[in-house]
């Protein structure tokens, strides 16, 4: 529970001020820099306000004896589309798959049983999937184009997937998808969309319209440009500090980092003023 606090009240917080600054910046005018550091602050921001949450219900959960399901599986170490909403929210990509997904693939084969259109089937249910994931969020115009954006990118990757099996074979697929060069490409570019694509989570319909008219062409693919590139350099930093902090901690070193979040958290309250008192997930 600690741990959950620690990121709302702290990280969640002070993300959030970044992000909004960043954000008002960009609708001001014509800033590409602006622009990508609100897009990947806004899904930093998401990630601690949300995970935070879920410490602090699991932790708070066990207190009567009940163990919840993790609903995050370090997704900054994800390397595609997909797999990041299979360490997001796992607990919502795990209802979707089996009621959703095999639902609709099973559907698609039962009217169309041709092995030739199988891989159709599957971006086909890919892409029904991930837009009803949009709409779970909200019925708003702005939702809507966030589930059809999700959709695009999870049909996307898996015709990207059905084509390099084809063309290379699994094994070789493999050993592209080990070059660190490659992965940390194809993993810039992943988190590079999944940005672009929740931006309906925070920009309404009219100020998306003002954006596309402000930027133009132009200025929204500089916007993500500078995105990658950035995600290129930090995310492999990221992905190393991930990996190295286990999930589980000895008893003594955990009461110790408890011991600094509950003093940083102390700090923090003290110090900053908190934007808003409601976690930002709620109202989705």
């Amino acid at each position: 529970m600690v741990k959950g606090f620690f990121f709302v009240l702290v990280l969640a917080d002070a993300t959030k001020h970044v992000w909004l600054g960043l954000q008002d910046t960009s609708l001001a005018g014509a800033y590409p820099i602006a622009l990508a550091g609100a897009q990947i602050t806004f899904l930093i921001h998401l990630f601690f306000d949300f995970s935070g949450y879920m410490h602090i219900v699991i932790g708070a959960a066990q207190f009567f004896g009940l163990q919840l399901p993790e609903n995050f599986d370090r997704p900054w170490q994800s390397k595609s589309f997909l797999e990041f909403w299979g360490r997001w929210h796992m607990t919502m990509s795990n209802w979707f798959k089996t009621y959703v997904f095999n639902a609709v693939l099973m559907a698609l084969v039962k009217r169309w049983p041709s092995a030739k259109l199988s891989d159709v089937h599957g971006v086909v249910a890919f892409f029904l999937t991930f837009f009803l994931v949009g709409l779970w969020h909200g019925t708003t115009w702005a939702f809507v184009l966030c589930g059809f954006l999700l959709g695009i990118g999870a049909s996307a990757n898996q015709v990207y997937r059905n084509v390099m099996r084809r063309k290379l074979g699994k094994k070789r697929l493999e050993v592209l998808s080990g070059w660190k060069p490659y992965s940390m490409a194809a993993a810039a570019l992943a988190f590079t969309y999944i940005c672009f694509s929740v931006i309906p989570l925070w920009l309404g319909i009219a100020q998306i319209r003002n954006v596309v008219i402000t930027y133009k062409l132009t200025g929204l693919i500089a916007a993500e440009l500078v995105l990658f590139v950035f995600l290129l350099v930090a995310l492999p930093g990221v992905q190393r500090l991930s990996r190295l902090w286990p999930p589980s901690l000895p008893r003594l070193q955990a009461a110790m980092v408890a011991g600094f979040q509950c003093a940083a958290i102390d700090a923090y309250v003290f110090l900053f003023p908190a934007i808003g008192g409601a976690f930002f997930y709620e109202q989705f």
